[in-house]
């Protein structure tokens, strides 16, 4: 069980390995187009039936890769299973028993920024970085007494919940 809370994989290695798997891609897909192939491909390949136990709202969001399609141009242009193997590869590899589930957030985040960039976008405008995450919920909750409860706050970036508790 510690190992699944164990944080300090290498990141950058790891999410070289991912960014990667593009290279199959050359050709099929247009650059801009890899991220639909490789960041919903990072998360399924990280805990599918996990994801199948997420809320209704977050399913919905998952809908929105609309993944199902990319996967059919995969098989028509024969991307499919080199995507699988390299996924699959001891390099690859992003189990929970292996890579906590903040390192696979700083991986995603930063193929997020790798896409992103590579077709003249800034990232930040995808996402919010952690340590903003972090540095916003510092300053909100400065003077807050917890009385042994949890706090939501609202990050309104990146509309999603935060959700702190006492240490």
């Amino acid at each position: 069980m510690s190992e699944i809370t164990n944080v300090g994989v290498n990141i950058a290695e790891k999410s070289a390995v991912i960014w990667n798997v593009a290279n199959h891609l050359f050709g099929y897909f247009k650059p801009h187009e890899y991220g639909l192939v490789i960041l919903p491909m990072t998360v399924v390949k990280r805990f599918r039936d996990y994801l199948a136990g997420f809320s209704g709202n977050v399913q919905d969001v998952l809908s929105k890769f609309d993944f199902d399609n990319v996967i059919k141009r995969m098989v028509e242009s024969n991307t499919l299973y080199l995507v699988i193997k390299e996924f699959n590869s001891a390099k690859g590899y992003l189990g929970p028993d292996k890579i906590s589930a903040v390192d696979c957030g700083y991986i995603f985040e930063d193929l997020v920024r790798r896409f992103n960039e590579s077709y003249g976008e800034e990232a930040g405008a995808h996402f919010t970085s952690r340590d903003i995450i972090y540095l916003m919920t510092d300053l909100l909750l400065t003077d807050t007494r917890f009385n042994g409860e949890t706090i939501t706050v609202y990050e309104n970036c990146t509309t999603s919940l935060i959700r702190v508790a006492a240490a």
